[in-house]
């Protein structure tokens, strides 16, 4: 990992009630919300110290076995990453002024091997410049 990008790998995909088209009850769809963020936010407790962006391209990467999710139910279903990512400060919004979304896609030969890697990398070069070069 680079210094001007912020990575978090996650087994699998988001669950199923997260994502586009869910079929549960109100409650189990606030439920499997709230156990993707905070396992999100377990995360991010690793990576410390946070980087703080102003604005950034976020990479939702997903190593996939069997049938891949649609880009529309894969970035519905990182949503809940994307809102703890803003919740700790990394992003001031997540808004299209503040992140642009992009979708990648690997198949791999295991269900084991499934996965979801996100990556936050800054969008703009005087804020890479800011994070490579500290205040003196």
């Amino acid at each position: 990992m680079s210094v001007e990008e912020f990575r978090l790998e996650f087994d699998g995909m988001p669950d199923p009630l997260v994502r586009g088209n869910a079929r549960g009850t109100w409650r189990e769809r606030a439920e499997a919300t709230s156990v993707l963020r905070d396992t999100t936010y377990l995360l991010m407790l690793e990576r410390r110290p946070l980087p703080r962006f102003q604005k950034a391209l976020a990479t939702y990467h997903a190593y996939w076995c069997g049938t891949p999710l649609d880009r529309d139910n894969l970035i519905k279903g990182c949503k809940p990453i994307l809102d703890e990512i803003v919740d700790v400060g990394i992003l001031p919004d997540d808004g299209p002024d503040y992140v642009d979304i992009r979708t990648e896609y690997t198949r791999v030969p295991h269900r084991r091997d499934v996965k979801l890697v996100v990556t936050v990398r800054p969008t703009n070069m005087d804020e890479i410049e800011r994070i490579l070069r500290p205040e003196e």
